[in-house]
């Protein structure tokens, strides 16, 4: 499976000439926002996708057909054997791909003792909540943010959103992260990673995944490098088409 990440830079405006690579119901998504950030991470998700299922499952970017499942999750209509999942805040956009059902959140790591004290007491167990209040400063910043996204990414994984309390399981965190409580006995492994920035906010990432996490291909592209891979893509497959 695959991790692909992209780290925006926020003094580079919206590349306005990649919206014609996406579809009208995203460009007419992005047209209603009103930052300029979220149209950012709105277009460079979608491109993420778009490219990643023409190199890993050849599927032509512009034939992509975004479907949507009970409970929101998206999946590719017509294709088999390809699971993804986006996540996108702050100055990151990330996509995981796989053979099996999986999760992938990533969260701007702001620092908020009092609310993150307030979410953790409604959304964490009292065990997790134990080990959060253990803490302090960035110590309880970071096992807040480490606890919050590896819940996210299991929620997704299921594919069931908030219909599964957070508070209904939990994580044990070591050498090796390990799930428990009520869950779908499903087998998941976890990866948790602060994406540590020394210019800019530090982010958090989690995945969840049914493969082998050590088997995981990162890829990582700044924002340039990043849209001039998507107009490479768009060209071979333009050229391709002739």
């Amino acid at each position: 499976m695959e991790l692909h990440l992209v780290k925006l830079n926020p003094k580079l405006p919206l590349r306005r000439p990649a919206l014609r690579y996406i579809s009208a119901s995203r460009r007419e998504k992005i047209g209603r926002m009103r930052q300029e950030e979220d149209q950012k991470r709105s277009l460079t998700a979608e491109l993420l996708l778009r490219c990643a299922a023409f190199q890993i499952g050849g599927i032509p970017p512009r034939s992509l057909a975004i479907a949507s499942g009970p409970y929101g999750k998206p999946y590719l209509s017509g294709v088999k054997d390809f699971h993804f999942n986006l996540s996108h805040s702050g100055q990151y956009v990330a996509l995981a791909v796989g053979r099996f059902p999986l999760g992938v959140d990533v969260e701007w790591m702001q620092p908020m003792e009092d609310s993150m004290k307030s979410i953790a007491a409604r959304f964490f167990t009292s065990r997790e909540n134990r080990l959060l209040l253990s803490k302090s400063g960035d110590a309880l910043c970071r096992m807040f943010y480490t606890l919050w996204t590896l819940k996210e990414s299991y929620v997704k994984a299921e594919g069931k959103g908030l219909s599964i309390p957070l508070n209904s399981f939990e994580f044990e965190l070591g050498e090796e992260i390990r799930l428990a409580g009520k869950t779908s006995g499903r087998r998941y492994s976890f990866v948790s990673r602060c994406l540590e920035d020394p210019e800019g906010p530090l982010h958090m990432l989690a995945l969840c995944c049914q493969e082998n996490v050590r088997s995981v291909k990162w890829a990582t592209w700044g924002e340039k490098e990043f849209f001039r891979h998507v107009d490479d893509v768009f060209t071979i497959v333009e050229e391709s088409s002739d």
